[in-house]
C-alpha cells in the first residue's frame, strides 16, 4: 500500500511539472497535443496489451460512441491548457484547470441525472466564487492573464465532458479507454494541425526536443501507466487526497523555478476552488462508502 501511494504522489508531481515542459516546445498548442496524444496512445496500447490485461477491439467498438466524445473533448482541452501556460503563468493556469470537478458537478444532473447534495451545491458554489477572485486578480506575471484565465477555464469544461463521456463506458478498462481516448484525441487534431499549420519541427533546439520527449513519454505514456497501476491498489478516497500534490506542485514550482507571482486575490480565489473540491471529494466518499 505504501508504495503505491509513493507511485500515486509521483504520477502526480510529474502531471504538476507539465507546464515547465510546455514553455519549452516551440510548436504551437495544437501541434503539441497531436503529438502528445498520438505517441501516448501507442505507450497506453502497449501499456493494456502487456500489463493492462490485454486489449479487446470488441470492448473498444461497443463503446465507441461515447470515447469520441471524450477523445475529442480531451484533444481541445489540451490545446486550451497548454495555451492558459503561454499567456497566465503555471500556477494560475492550473488552478483554472482544476474547476473541472466543478463542471462536472454542474453536468450531472442533466447527462448522469445524478441529485446533488446541499454540500455539493455550496461547493460549487465557493469554487465559482474562487474563480471570480482569480478574474479580479488578474494582472500576476503573465502576458495576459484574462486570456490564460478564459484558456484555463475552457480546458476545465472540457475535461469535465471528456470525464463524464468516460463515465458512461461499461466493460472496459482504463487503460483500454485512456488509449482510445488518446488515439481518437490524435485523429480528431490531425485534420487541423496539417491544414492550418502543418507538422514542423525546425524551431524545435535540443531543449525543445528533450521537453517534447518527456512530455509524450514521461508525462504521458509513463506517468499514465503509474497512475493506472496505483489507481487500481488504493482506496478512492487516498487517491482523491493525493489528486492534490498535482495543483498544489504545480503552484510551487511555477514559483520556485519560474519566479512567476499569484495576485493575493488570486490566492485567495485558488485556496477556494481547491478546498471546496477537497471538502466535495471526502464528503462524497464518506456518503458512499
Amino acid at each position: 500500500m505504501k508504495t503505491m501511494k509513493l507511485l500515486m504522489a509521483f504520477a502526480m508531481l510529474v502531471f504538476g511539472s507539465i507546464g515547465l515542459f510546455v514553455r519549452h516546445i516551440s510548436m504551437t498548442s495544437a501541434q503539441i497535443s497531436l503529438l502528445r496524444g498520438a505517441v501516448g496512445a501507442v505507450c497506453l496500447f502497449a501499456a493494456a496489451a502487456t500489463v493492462g490485461g490485454g486489449v479487446s477491439w470488441s470492448r473498444i467498438r461497443a463503446n465507441l460512441k461515447y470515447l469520441l466524445i471524450a477523445g475529442s473533448a480531451m484533444g481541445v482541452n489540451w490545446i486550451l491548457f497548454f495555451e492558459s501556460f503561454r499567456w497566465t503563468s503555471i500556477a494560475t493556469g492550473t488552478i483554472c484547470y482544476y474547476l473541472a470537478p466543478a463542471f462536472m458537478l454542474i453536468l450531472a444532473p442533466w447527462l448522469l441525472k445524478e441529485r446533488l447534495s446541499r454540500v455539493t451545491i455550496v461547493c460549487v458554489g465557493v469554487s465559482l466564487a474562487g474563480l471570480a477572485f482569480i478574474v479580479a486578480g488578474a494582472g500576476g506575471s503573465g502576458k495576459n492573464d484574462l486570456l490564460g484565465i478564459a484558456c484555463g477555464v475552457g480546458a476545465a469544461v472540457l475535461y469535465a465532458i471528456a470525464v463524464m463521456g468516460n463515465k458512461v463506458l461499461r466493460d472496459i478498462t482504463p487503460y483500454e479507454s485512456t488509449a482510445a481516448d488518446l488515439c481518437v484525441a490524435a485523429v480528431f487534431l490531425a485534420p487541423y494541425v496539417f491544414a492550418h499549420e502543418g507538422l514542423s519541427f525546425a524551431a524545435l533546439d535540443g531543449t525543445g526536443w528533450f521537453c517534447l520527449a518527456m512530455l509524450c513519454l514521461f508525462h504521458t505514456g509513463f506517468a499514465y501507466l503509474l497512475y493506472f497501476a496505483a489507481l487500481r491498489a488504493l482506496p478512492a478516497q487516498t487517491t482523491a487526497a493525493l489528486s492534490y500534490i498535482d495543483p498544489l506542485s504545480a503552484v510551487l514550482m511555477s514559483w520556485l523555478i519560474l519566479g512567476e507571482r499569484m495576485t493575493p486575490l488570486q490566492i485567495v480565489g485558488g485556496v477556494m476552488i481547491l478546498g471546496a473540491t477537497f471538502v466535495n471529494e471526502m464528503f462524497s466518499r464518506k456518503a458512499n462508502s
